[in-house]
């Protein structure tokens, strides 16, 4: 995922929570026709998994379903390489080894 706040100028123009997807802001009234400061401060996306999983335990399930989803979209070699990448997370600390366990239980495959 990535999470961040978007800024143009010094004025928040919002905040996005998703990767791969096309945000778009209104700039009209603060754009500059010179020296436009474009800033993205960038959340960790470990601690947004971490943080909504101690709201919502179903959070992380969602995730993993939610990346489940994806590699069977995908259905190619690439799709051995992402499974590869999960079990090296599996037994990780927090929610990432969390979420490598329950892609893990979903794809029915073993650690």
């Amino acid at each position: 995922d990535t999470v961040c706040d978007v800024f143009l100028n010094g004025e928040k123009l919002g905040y996005c929570e998703n990767m791969h997807r096309v945000f778009t802001f209104d700039v009209k009234n603060i754009i500059k026709t010179r020296e436009n400061e474009l800033k993205i401060h960038f959340y960790s996306p470990i601690e947004y998994i971490e943080e909504k999983n101690e709201r919502n335990a179903l959070y992380t399930t969602w995730v993993a379903k939610e990346a489940i989803s994806l590699l069977e979209r995908e259905r190619n070699a690439k799709m051995k390489e992402d499974l590869a990448y999960v079990k090296e997370r599996l037994g990780k600390p927090g929610a990432v080894g969390r979420v490598a366990e329950l892609v893990l239980k979903i794809a029915g495959e073993k650690k």
